[in-house]
């Protein structure tokens, strides 16, 4: 037992195992959603969808696996973002009279609990320098308040720059996708500080 106890902590404080990274991040974006309707001067009531722009903002940590030269990196985030209220249809609907729309829009900001795996791509620069690189992330938005998880997905590309005492500062824009029931598209833009082990 003792044997191994030893051996388990020998891996943990080898320098492979330190290879990577922690840093914080905040974003920010939007994307298009649906919201449906009624008009109830009609009987039975007919149903209508409206096109919706959502804004979103958050902030989380970010865990890295892999050293700061390799080209690709693996990275997981774990993050919190805030959508958006819905807009009332009654207030933008044309097609229907404003005392005839039936509709629940949300009116509070939707908390969401996020979670993704992915990995950045080295392009071309100097790791210990500027460099371009693309991203990839997949995952889901799994922690909200109405139970309305949903697949997540986004690709985009960016830049990083290595600081003093292994510090990193980077900055991505990227295209996203949500799944629900149906595909949400949109885009953000996310900044963050990593501190590299190696």
């Amino acid at each position: 037992m003792r044997k191994l106890a030893c051996a388990l902590t020998g891996l943990i404080l080898s320098s492979n195992a330190l290879a990577g990274g922690v840093g914080l991040l905040a974003t920010g974006g939007a994307y298009g959603d649906r919201i449906y309707f009624y008009d109830g001067s009609e009987d039975p009531p007919v149903q209508y969808r409206m096109g919706q722009t959502l804004g979103v903002m958050g902030g989380g940590v970010e865990l890295l696996l892999g050293n700061k030269d390799d080209r690709f990196i693996g990275t997981f985030k774990g993050y919190g973002v805030a959508v958006t209220p819905e807009k009332d249809p009654a207030e933008h609907a044309q097609s229907v009279s404003r005392s005839d729309v039936i509709a629940a829009p949300r009116e509070e900001w939707a908390m969401i609990g996020m979670g993704t795996v992915g990995f950045q791509a080295g392009i071309v620069g100097d790791p210990r320098g500027a460099r371009l690189v693309a991203s990839f992330d997949i995952g889901s938005g799994f922690l909200t308040r109405d139970h309305a998880e949903f697949f997540y997905g986004a690709a985009g590309v960016g830049g990083t720059i290595a600081l003093p005492m292994q510090m990193q500062v980077y900055a991505l824009a990227q295209y996203n996708v949500r799944y629900r029931k149906y595909f949400r598209h949109g885009g953000q833009a996310t900044v963050g500080v990593r501190y590299m082990f190696d």
